[in-house]
């Protein structure tokens, strides 16, 4: 299935754009090429420049989840699949939250 976002990683990056005497931050992919140029508050574009990170997350959190609701019994023996995930949540929102 082809994704319709743009896949990360995104990085925030203030570029030469000047708006109200500040520098705007632009998101930009893996390679450099801007994704996003618009009015970002720098609290904005890292929210938005984590949220591959944050989707992945998610999706590993919703995964594990839903395979220890089907069997709790297997659930036990997942406590370093769950430990894991939950490292990896904590990463996303620290970067979200910059």
């Amino acid at each position: 299935m082809k994704e319709k976002h743009t896949p990360g990683p995104l990085y925030a990056k203030a570029i030469n754009y000047i708006r109200d005497g500040e520098r705007m931050p632009h998101i930009c992919d893996a390679v450099g090429r801007v994704v996003c140029d618009g009015y970002l508050k720098p609290a904005d574009a890292k929210l938005f420049a984590s949220s591959p990170d944050l989707l992945a997350a998610l999706k590993d959190a919703e995964f594990l989840l839903r395979k220890a609701a089907i069997n709790w019994k297997e659930a036990a023996g997942m406590v370093d699949s769950f430990r894991r995930s939950a490292d990896d949540a904590r990463a996303a929102i620290a970067k979200a939250e910059g």
